[in-house]
């Protein structure tokens, strides 16, 4: 009876406020919890509840992130084993990260849930360590920590897209797969937690420049318009919450530029300075909430100028 009295159990802190846990955790945090592996070659747990809040209406599941540290001081070098639903059962794994994914980082792995209630993680050592760690359970693609993943979580991670810890621009809520880049992979993770996707709806983009700035020459449809400005802004339209990537300057379909966040009408905007006679890299990818794609070449006609195209977005 004295052994199970003095059993560490873990800890849960307060879930509202949810930034008000620690300053200084990321506001896609859902939960911390504290754990113990107690020996070698023994596992210990934490749990954090999850709320109906967090889950993705209209999906049969939602992306959960699980990050486990050790606490300061401990020698323990943690991994996680697995993670279980309120029901006792085993989640299955989404993307498995790897310990310390990044340098000096969790270990980190990403689960699908699909009911609110406790999730339980089970942590081990590696090397034969053990100690105290520290579980953050968080919401990949809620960068503004409400709670849940909406259309302005995609505004917040594009003024944040394409950056790397140690920049300004750098937002650790927009990581999510913990890596130190914020990329591709990291919206694409938004868009699965999206609620309510529209797998009925035709997907498709329509694209032309802002009033004024097209000429009234004669052009096909998919070679682009003809402009004599050397400042132009493309409007689009496509499915409401879509992520729309953009072509790098060398293109290549390589869509490494600017991420442009779709808003609720389904809109965007892209701001670019043309400068030779043919912009070929106006090229857009299209990622929608419920995974389809669609590839666009927005080329674009420029009329007595010379120079370079840059990015303005």
């Amino acid at each position: 009876m004295t052994a199970q009295r003095n059993r560490r159990r873990p800890r849960l802190e307060p879930m509202e406020p949810r930034m008000a846990m620690n300053a200084s955790l990321p506001a896609d945090t859902l939960g911390v919890s504290e754990g113990v592996v107690p020996a070698p070659g023994v596992s210990g747990s934490a749990s954090v509840t999850i709320q109906p809040l967090n889950l993705a209406q209209g999906r049969p599941s939602t992306v959960i992130g699980l990050a486990v540290a050790p606490e300061p001081g401990s020698t323990l070098r943690p991994t996680i084993v697995s993670a279980f639903g309120p029901a006792g059962e085993r989640l299955p794994v989404y993307h498995q990260g790897s310990p310390g994914a990044r340098l000096g980082g969790p270990s980190t792995i990403l689960v699908l849930d699909d009911r609110p209630g406790p999730l339980t993680v089970e942590v081990a050592g590696t090397g034969r360590s053990s100690g105290a760690f520290q579980l953050r359970v968080y919401l990949p693609g809620d960068v503004n920590g409400s709670g849940h993943v909406d259309i302005a979580d995609l505004q917040d991670l594009a003024s944040s897209y394409g950056s790397k810890v140690g920049q300004s621009r750098y937002n650790p809520a927009a990581d999510f797969l913990q890596t130190g880049v914020i990329s591709q992979q990291d919206a694409r993770l938004l868009e699965r937690n999206l609620s309510n996707p529209t797998p009925n709806v035709p997907l498709g983009l329509d694209v032309h420049l802002a009033a004024g700035q097209q000429t009234s020459e004669p052009h096909l449809y998919n070679s682009g318009p003809i402009t004599r400005k050397k400042s132009v802004t493309i409007i689009g339209s496509t499915l409401p919450g879509s992520a729309v990537f953009v072509d790098g300057p060398l293109g290549y379909y390589k869509f490494n530029g600017p991420l442009l966040p779709v808003n609720a009408e389904g809109i965007f905007t892209y701001k670019l300075t043309t400068g030779v006679k043919f912009d070929p890299n106006t090229n857009f990818l299209v990622v929608a909430p419920d995974g389809r794609q669609l590839v666009r070449n927005f080329p674009i006609i420029t009329i007595g100028s010379t120079g370079s195209l840059r990015f303005e977005g």
